[in-house]
């Protein structure tokens, strides 16, 4: 058999299938030819490949939004591009509806058909497709889908009272089809095509039912990715604002220390001085607490300025050899005096390998670590008033290059309550209100060493 081409009376082409049988009776040799219409069939296996087309684009449509769910203007440019050619239309377009205040609506374009005939509508064209300038009226054959909300088609669109809003010049517009876009049972879009030769039907808005479903995805998919660029774009901007801040209140810091360390420096200077000098009884008690006063608050502003610097990833580790006996000698120095005034009791618990005779060569920030021993000894001291406070250093891990230490201080001192615990190293927060009052802490000191360490 053949597939051939036939001619009906009416003049329609339509497709056949010729099929021919030769036959011989008493001698003689017959042809028998059968016809068929091959029409629905044909029409079938159009139908088949127009529905795996559009599936098709759909799936490519839905990976390149995945990929960029933000740059998406190629992804729209080519999914209008395959509903025209399955459709066998000329022009498209697919928009978001945008709500506004009293109940106003607009239509914003992602991907058009460049129908422009001059240098107006090229410039109109341009303001569209970039989403300068949206789609508003609703007395146009797009504008009245965006409030009706129903499907619109037209059999000859420059007749159509709706549709005879085109300017001077615009191609000629027979046939069209405008169908809503819904996402969750709300309008989020709107798609139209227009010039199919064999005009537009309700079937094929039904054909066109996972084209409407995937826009609508689509098109919430890209406003939730709008929001969550918003909100980064947001949090990037409050963190950026955060850290001039933090920088311009470290400056501060530096500033004010600066000035009030000179003259701190004369007054601890002069005061040990006169401490030196001859002085009655009376004389020397307020020189003496002029010069603990003033230690005191030159410890307040290094703590201060410490903790503006770690706040603001301005503060440097140093890597220089350490010798832990040394370490902790010269961190029992600045607590000794107020133990043996307490009658406290310090002792030290070092594992042998750390001793002098025994350690190797160890890398780190001993002024830092100094610092955080200060801090937690001088806490011992400053809560314990009987009793003993233990400093112990042990190795946890050794490696090749690298070793692990630990270093505990515990103490006999009057303990706190697991709320207290959990605002320990909370910066300007003292477990117990009475603390400030009493020992002139600033409760930085533990904040800053949680951070150093």
């Amino acid at each position: 058999g053949r597939e051939l081409t036939g001619l009906k009376r009416s003049g329609v082409e339509f497709p056949l299938h010729l099929g021919i049988s030769r036959t011989t009776t008493n001698g003689n040799t017959s042809f028998i030819g059968i016809v068929t219409d091959q029409s629905e069939r044909v029409r079938k296996q159009k139908a088949i490949e127009e529905r795996n087309d559009l599936l098709d684009a759909l799936r490519k449509a839905t990976e390149g939004f995945v990929m960029d769910a933000k740059d998406n203007e190629q992804v729209w440019d080519n999914l209008l591009g395959a509903l025209i050619e399955i459709t066998e239309s000329d022009y498209g377009f697919i928009g978001e509806v945008i709500f506004g205040e009293e109940g106003k609506r607009s239509l914003k374009l992602h991907a058009l058909t460049n129908i422009a005939w001059d240098d107006a509508s090229r410039s109109l064209y341009e303001k569209l497709k970039t989403k300068d300038m949206t789609l508003g009226s609703a007395n146009t054959i797009i504008g009245s889908i965006m409030y009706d909300e129903t499907i619109l088609i037209s059999d000859d669109v420059m007749k159509d009272t709706r549709g005879g809003h085109t300017p001077p010049g615009h191609p000629y517009l027979k046939t069209y089809m405008g169908v809503p876009i819904f996402q969750g049972g709300e309008l989020v879009g709107v798609y139209g095509i227009a010039n199919r030769k064999a005009g537009y039907t309700e079937e094929i808005a039904e054909f066109l039912e996972p084209f409407h479903a995937t826009c609508g995805v689509m098109i919430a998919g890209m406003r939730q990715a709008n929001k969550q660029f918003e909100l980064m774009a947001n949090l990037e901007e409050a963190k950026r604002e955060a850290e001039s801040a933090t920088a311009l209140k470290s400056d501060f810091l530096a500033n004010m220390s600066h000035e009030i360390r000179t003259p701190m420096n004369a007054i601890l200077g002069l005061s040990h001085l006169a401490l030196e000098t001859e002085l009655n009884h009376q004389q020397k008690d307020y020189v003496d607490k002029i010069h603990r006063s003033a230690n005191s608050l030159l410890y307040i502003i290094n703590d201060i300025l410490d903790f503006s610097k770690i706040e603001s990833g301005k503060l440097s580790l140093e890597s220089i050899s350490i010798q832990v006996e040394e370490l902790i000698e010269d961190s029992l120095l600045p607590v000794q005096t107020q133990a043996m005034h307490k009658q406290l009791e310090i002792c030290v618990q070092l594992d042998k390998a750390l001793s002098f005779c025994e350690q190797p060569v160890l890398l780190g920030d001993s002024v830092r670590i100094g610092q955080i021993l200060v801090n937690l000894l001088g806490n011992s001291v400053k809560f314990t008033e009987q009793g003993h406070i233990l400093l112990s250093v042990k190795v946890l891990e050794t490696q090749e290059s690298q070793w692990r230490l630990a270093f505990e201080v515990q103490d006999t001192g009057i303990g706190m309550t697991e709320e207290q615990v959990g605002k320990l190293f909370e910066a300007f927060i003292q477990a117990d209100a009475s603390t400030t009052r009493k020992h002139g802490c600033t409760g930085l000191g533990l904040a800053i060493s949680r951070n150093l360490a």
